[in-house]
């Protein structure tokens, strides 16, 4: 063996040996920096988020939705009476009517003549009975002037005694 052959043959040993300790080094190397540039880098990223974005072009238009139904505007308006007490107002336009809100019930009396047992009465209803007037003042089939009446008629004109035959 030559003197060349041994000194390549001892370098090829002593690298096989450091090898390991090299990588270690390497590796540890790389950490430090890491270490030692992180704060810059927190710095740098500070500063890129607190600019203000810059918007990219447009997309592209997006797909039309399904059309809504027509909105009613009006050509005249209507107020329907029931006779009673009840007024429903109507929006038309063209052959298309359209109620607005719900029916409004005005609160006033209705004349509807003698009592008639078994009939339901609603409130503001006027009747007569045993001589008297009375208005009811809650929907109510009980009769006026009775117990089971009290809480939903009120009297309003009682009768009279009863007078002299005219002569």
């Amino acid at each position: 063996m030559t003197s060349e052959e041994l000194a390549e043959l001892v370098a090829g040993a002593i690298r096989e040996t450091v090898a390991p300790l090299v990588t270690r080094i390497a590796v540890l190397e790389t950490k430090t920096a890491a270490v030692e540039i992180l704060p810059i880098l927190r710095e740098r990223l500070a500063v890129v988020e607190a600019r203000e974005p810059i918007p990219g072009p447009p997309g592209p238009p997006g797909a039309d939705g399904t059309p809504g139904a027509d909105g009613l505007g009006f050509d005249h308006v209507t107020v329907k009476h029931d006779g009673r007490r009840t007024l429903t107002f109507a929006c038309h336009s063209g052959d298309r009517t359209r109620e607005i809100g719900d029916p409004v019930v005005l609160p006033i009396p209705v004349p509807e003549g003698r009592y008639a047992d078994g009939r339901t009465y609603e409130y503001g209803d006027l009747v007569t009975h045993d001589r008297s007037s009375w208005l009811c003042t809650k929907a109510t089939s009980t009769t006026p002037g009775t117990q089971a009446g009290a809480g939903y008629w009120l009297q309003l004109a009682a009768r009279g005694e009863r007078g002299r035959d005219a002569r």
